[in-house]
C-alpha cells in the first residue's frame, strides 16, 4: 500500500504525463514547457492542487521566483502563465485566475529591434579577431538561431568543445 507522500507524487506524475502527451511542441519549446511545468510541482509539492485559495498564492510565488531567478521579461512570464494554466486545463484542475489576470504585455515593454546587418557583420569580425570560445558560442547561438539573452544565460554552466564550435560567418 502507498503511503500518502507516495500517492501524491505518483498522482502528479500522471498528471504530468498527461499533460506531456498533449503536449504539441516539439524540440526546444517542449523541453522548456515540460521543465517550467515540472519545476512548478516541485515548487507546489505541499500543495493540494484542488486548493484554489492556496494554488492561487502558489502560482504567485511561483511566477514571481521564476522572474528573479531567469531574469523573464513580461512576454516569457506571459508565456509560463499559459503553460502553467495549460496544464491545469488538461488535467480538469480549476484555474483559480479570472481572464485579464495574466502578466499584462503592453507594447512599449516590448521593444527588440532587430539588429543592423552592418553591426552585426562587426561582431562577427571582433569575435574573430580577439573573441573567446564563449564569445563564439554566444555569437552563433544568438545570430544563427535566434537564441534570446535569458536563453543563453540558462546556458552558462554548459561546457563547449572548441572543435564543436562553429564561425557562423563561415560557410561550410
Amino acid at each position: 500500500m502507498l503511503s500518502l507522500e507516495e500517492s501524491v507524487r505518483k498522482e502528479r506524475e500522471v498528471m504530468f504525463n498527461r499533460y506531456s502527451s498533449r503536449l504539441m511542441s516539439q524540440g526546444k519549446a517542449r523541453k522548456q514547457y515540460l521543465g517550467w511545468v515540472q519545476d512548478f510541482l516541485d515548487y507546489t509539492e505541499d500543495v493540494d492542487l484542488a486548493d484554489e485559495d492556496m494554488v492561487r498564492l502558489k502560482v504567485q510565488s511561483f511566477m514571481k521566483k521564476m522572474q528573479r531567478k531567469h531574469g523573464y521579461n513580461l512576454g516569457s512570464m506571459r508565456v509560463l502563465w499559459a503553460i502553467i494554466r495549460a496544464f491545469f486545463n488538461r488535467n480538469a484542475l480549476i484555474w483559480p485566475f479570472g481572464r485579464g489576470e495574466a502578466p499584462q504585455v503592453s507594447e512599449p515593454e516590448i521593444n527588440a529591434p532587430p539588429l543592423h546587418p552592418d553591426t552585426v557583420n562587426e561582431m562577427i569580425a571582433a569575435v574573430r579577431e580577439q573573441g573567446s570560445d564563449h564569445h563564439r558560442v554566444v555569437l552563433a547561438l544568438s545570430s544563427v538561431y535566434g537564441m534570446r539573452r535569458s536563453e543563453i544565460r540558462t546556458l552558462a554552466g554548459m561546457r563547449v568543445e572548441e572543435k564543436k564550435v562553429k564561425d557562423p560567418a563561415k560557410r561550410p
